[in-house]
């Protein structure tokens, strides 16, 4: 191998393909100057964006939200190449406002993680009556009033991931909607038991799907389907429908887009950009959801549901308070 200089043979190559003089000739002239790289976020900047941003969010966003957020806003860049530095800032950060109290830590999700735990307490020393009202106390039955019953239809939400799930629960959870993180590519085990569950249920089901806009996404919206639809036939029906993210979301809502990887490319050549769901608002994403929904449930099925639980759960602890007062007013020994 020689040096690519014009006319040069020398075949000691120092870098770039270019004996050490014409490396250092071209160097010297600016040939190999690099963008320099954008002024670095201040602490300060970023605190002030990750308060602002939690404000304005009527349902509490996820730091990994937070972060595709600063993204979004040209505040940090995205990581590449296994690095999670920016990422870890952007933790790092919602730490200090929530330990410094500028931040509460209600105002934060993290749900993907869940204890199973057994409880350790001891309760023989105490007599029968307190362990009758300790238990009316702890009374728990709340009336949960399904606004989906008689609906000709129900609707499903799949996400790609647990975090996007994380977003979206506090609207689902409201409109009593079933949330399914598919947690990547789903598996044909995982989707025939989902798609058993929905036709235990015996009413035809319409699946809204948000992936991200990128060949994984792509495909894991079109595994599910392909699945959900082998294990649907006759009925009651299964339909689906990829709702998030498209092209002209990422226009509409100005999202920060990049570039496909080298198999992309080669395999997947009309993707010419890339988007992640979660580099939304998080209220613009409740609010896509909400719109694609409105043809199944309605304001008015969500308030009557709503209505009937106060109902019921008034009667309930009307019933409790006397139960209350007949143990409170036995006059036998309880210990006989």
């Amino acid at each position: 191998m020689t040096c690519k200089y014009k006319g040069c043979r020398s075949e000691k190559i120092r870098a770039r393909g270019y004996c050490g003089t014409h490396y250092n000739k071209l160097r010297e002239a600016g040939a190999f100057a690099t963008a320099a790289k954008p002024a670095r976020t201040s602490n300060a900047d970023l605190d002030a964006f990750l308060l602002a941003e939690v404000a304005a969010s009527n349902f509490a966003p996820s730091v990994r939200n937070l972060y595709y957020r600063a993204v979004a806003q040209g505040l940090i860049e995205k990581d590449s190449g296994g690095s999670r530095n920016n990422y870890n800032r952007i933790v790092a950060r919602c730490a200090d406002v929530r330990l410094d109290g500028r931040l509460g830590w209600h105002e934060l999700v993290d749900e993907s993680r869940e204890a199973h735990e057994w409880g350790h307490g001891d309760n023989s020393d105490e007599s029968p009556q307190d362990v009758m009202l300790s238990r009316l106390d702890d009374w728990v039955s709340e009336y949960h009033v399904n606004p989906w019953h008689e609906k000709p239809i129900i609707a499903e939400v799949w996400v790609e991931s647990r975090s996007l799930a994380q977003a979206l629960q506090p609207l689902c959870r409201a409109l009593r909607v079933d949330l399914v993180p598919l947690g990547g590519q789903p598996s044909w085990a995982f989707i025939y038991g989902r798609v058993g569950k929905i036709r235990s249920r015996g009413v035809d089901t319409h699946i809204l799907c948000l992936t991200d806009y990128d060949k994984s996404g792509l495909e894991i919206a079109k595994n599910a389907r392909k699945k959900a639809d082998y294990f649907s036939t006759g009925r009651p029906q299964v339909s689906f429908e990829r709702i998030a993210l498209t092209e002209e979301q990422i226009d509409a809502y100005e999202l920060p887009t990049g570039q496909p990887n080298a198999q992309s490319r080669k395999n997947a050549p009309w993707i010419t950009r890339t988007c992640e769901c979660e580099a939304m608002r998080i209220d613009d994403m409740a609010a896509l959801v909400a719109r694609a929904l409105s043809p199944y449930i309605t304001h008015e099925d969500i308030g009557a549901a709503y209505q009937k639980e106060l109902d019921l759960n008034r009667l309930t602890n009307e019933i409790k308070a006397r139960l209350r007062d007949v143990v409170q007013s036995e006059d036998e020994p309880w210990n006989n």
